[in-house]
């Protein structure tokens, strides 16, 4: 039934009352011309993490937070703080504290709720300080 209402059906030959064939045209999708859904998952993924600096991250941190860099689905940002455990843990409906392995540095942190929840923010690299970051002016 499902095969006969399709789109691609072309049609069909009954061999008995148990088997019938079903003749459809082969599917597939050309892409070959530039789509406006890629500049409209870069505009929201900017809208996200502006949001997130603007209405997350300034109002905890203040002054103490600054961005050193950004890209299309990151930044790396130097933190002035005195709790960063407490801190993470009062954005954690924004971030994924799951890569915060026991015994690194920052292993108190360590909350597995949000693990493989999708748009949240991680860690890049959880299970050290990034002491110094090389970036290009543009």
């Amino acid at each position: 039934q499902r095969l006969v209402s399709g789109p691609r059906f072309l049609g069909f030959h009954i061999l008995d009352g148990d088997v019938t064939l079903v003749q459809s045209v082969g599917g597939g999708v050309l892409l070959d011309k530039p789509m406006a859904c890629g500049f409209m998952v870069l505009e929201s993924a900017k809208s996200i993490m502006c949001s997130f600096w603007c209405d997350v991250l300034k109002p905890v941190y203040g002054d103490g937070v600054k961005l050193i860099l950004g890209d299309t689905d990151s930044f790396v940002c130097g933190v002035r703080t005195e709790g960063s455990c407490r801190d993470l843990y009062s954005i954690g409906d924004f971030v994924g504290l799951s890569g915060y392995e026991r015994g690194a540095v920052l292993g108190g942190c360590h909350d597995s709720a949000n693990r493989g929840v999708p748009g949240k923010f991680s860690d890049e690299k959880p299970t050290a300080v990034i002491g110094e970051v090389i970036a290009l002016r543009p």
